[in-house]
């Protein structure tokens, strides 16, 4: 099936590079996070214009200052699906149930993780996120290790 997404779009040196951060952490890692990633795609996109939209997934518990900060600074997750991106990173959160599927914020990491399939050229999934990337795509489930 032909794609109009970003896997076909043609990047001209003029053209920025779109990267959307869905930033899942808890609420003190937030601002951290972000300026981690921030700094390493600096590093990394040698002279290419990068231009960041930040996402937030109303179903990851938080406190106050957690939510008031992504008020200001995140869009819903909702306005995602019809954003234009090219990249994609997702951040994980403390699980607080033993199984991933539990959790109150799965349904949303599940429709993402089909969305970025069709919708991005690339996406790191993070922390959490990454279990529940392999889990959703694969069904491996996360596992306590012995030690």
């Amino acid at each position: 099936m032909p794609s109009s997404g970003p896997r076909s779009r043609k990047f001209t040196d003029s053209d920025p590079i779109v990267v959307g951060l869905v930033n899942n952490m808890p609420d003190a890692a937030l601002q951290r996070t972000e300026q981690q990633f921030r700094e390493l795609l600096a590093a990394a996109k040698c002279g290419v214009a990068v231009t960041w939209r930040l996402f937030s997934v109303p179903q990851v518990p938080r406190g106050e200052a957690g939510r008031l900060y992504l008020a200001q600074s995140y869009d819903d997750i909702e306005a995602l699906w019809t954003t234009r991106i090219d990249g994609l990173i997702v951040t994980g959160n403390e699980p607080r149930t033993p199984v991933l599927t539990d959790e109150p914020y799965w349904p949303m990491l599940a429709k993402l993780v089909d969305w970025a399939e069709g919708h991005t050229i690339s996406t790191i999934w993070s922390c959490l996120a990454a279990h529940a990337a392999v889990l959703h795509l694969d069904g491996i489930a996360r596992r306590p290790l012995p030690e």
